[in-house]
């Protein structure tokens, strides 16, 4: 049942985030707290995920043994959960435990148990952040109905946002990220509420694009406006499909861009493309890191027109990332640049345009952005990050 807040009651929630450099994935991650006695996990932030999965196995990143919680529930309308991040994944189980994030804790938070990579689940632990109409359950639903199934009728729970927000912790289904520059040592997520000392204003917010399966604000995707580059030589603007769209996702470490545009960006840059079973990658020397910048700008025709969309410059120090000797010895050729070390260009060509989604602009797009994820008023506002601040100031969304 939904508390009520007091109208001066603090309702907001601070998690730092930590940039996972090993563990077989690369992202985002927070620590969670779950059940009674308290067992800590390490999860990956994911605003393109809905549900909240643990792993019941021993894992770098911990592991939940509903064993020892007292207070752990399983849920066995709600099963199967079936993990689709691996092709033929077996069945995990639904659960209601606590979950505690600093001095909040949540009671009855719905998430999944799931199995060893070897029988089919992912080798990580994992936050949804998006929409509670995205979870597993309303998505196999929906598949299985060819979408004709009435929104009333799908099976879904409340996440972890809903969650917060009906227990009183936030006073609005909304949270703010700030991933902080590519080799900073924090960054925060923060639901109900917005740091107005990590941008640079403007705040402004773009409406969610229509699915074009679902005709409903139900994907975490805007209306993409333009791309550019910017280079000693001058600013060049790159080509995109008529009517794109993109998604951020923090889930995803690169920026998925049109091909045209990813490989001219490619050239101006110097970079080098090599293609990696069917995904398009691309080298350069390190050095070339404060050569050149890229401009994303949001939002549809009305927005952009009546005052200008949101618009986001990348450096390239945040889009150019080392080869490590491990991922180097994966790349057939990888070319050499003289006496430079060689680097990967932290976006890929995409042939295909996937309407459902977009493209995808994750992290090296993202921590360049303050993104704030509007889940009730289905919008994101969008503005330049000022990196490596420390100071905060904090305001709540209501």
């Amino acid at each position: 049942m939904a508390m009520s807040l007091l109208p001066w009651a603090e309702a907001h929630i601070s998690l730092p985030l930590t940039k996972l450099l090993n563990y077989g994935k690369s992202g985002y991650t927070v620590n969670l707290t779950i059940g009674t006695p308290p067992q800590t996990v390490m999860a990956t932030m994911d605003t393109g995920s809905s549900d909240t999965f643990l792993s019941n196995y021993e894992s770098p990143w911990g592991f939940f043994n509903p064993n020892l919680s007292t207070t752990y529930k399983p849920l066995t309308s709600l099963d199967p959960y079936v993990s689709r991040y691996r092709q033929g994944a077996q069945n995990g189980t639904y659960f209601a435990d606590t979950i505690s994030l600093g001095a909040t804790t949540e009671a009855n938070l719905t998430m999944a148990l799931i199995p060893p990579p070897g029988m089919g689940g992912p080798p990580y632990n994992l936050l949804g952040l998006d929409f509670d109409e995205g979870e597993m359950k309303a998505q196999l639903a929906e598949i299985a109905a060819n979408y004709t199934i009435p929104d009333s009728d799908l099976p879904i729970y409340p996440n972890f946002v809903t969650t917060l927000k009906n227990q009183g912790s936030i006073r609005k289904c909304a949270y703010s990220i700030y991933l902080n520059m590519l080799n900073a040592g924090f960054g925060e997520l923060l639901f109900g509420a917005i740091d107005t000392a990590r941008f640079v204003d403007p705040l402004k917010y773009v409406n969610l694009a229509r699915s074009p399966v679902t005709g409903l604000n139900d994907v975490m995707m805007v209306p993409w406006a333009g791309l550019a580059m910017r280079t000693e030589k001058g600013t060049v603007q790159l080509p995109l499909p008529p009517k794109s769209n993109a998604t951020f996702d923090s889930g995803t470490t690169i920026s998925y861009l049109p091909l045209a545009a990813a490989r001219q960006i490619a050239v101006e840059a110097g970079a080098v493309e090599r293609n990696l079973s069917g995904a398009i990658h691309y080298y350069l020397p390190c050095d070339a890191a404060t050569n050149f910048s890229l401009s994303y700008t949001f939002g549809d025709e009305k927005t952009t027109c009546a005052s200008g969309g949101p618009r986001i410059e990348v450096p390239a120090s945040e889009l150019v990332l080392p080869v490590s000797a491990n991922s180097g010895t994966d790349v057939p050729d990888l070319p050499k640049f003289g006496g430079f070390e060689t680097c990967e260009l932290g976006i890929m060509g995409e042939e295909t345009y996937t309407p459902n989604f977009g493209y995808l602009l994750g992290d090296t797009f993202m921590r360049s952005a303050y993104l704030v994820y509007d889940l009730e008023e289905k919008k994101i506002g969008i503005a330049q990050a000022k990196l490596n601040v420390t100071e905060t100031e904090i305001v709540e969304l209501c």
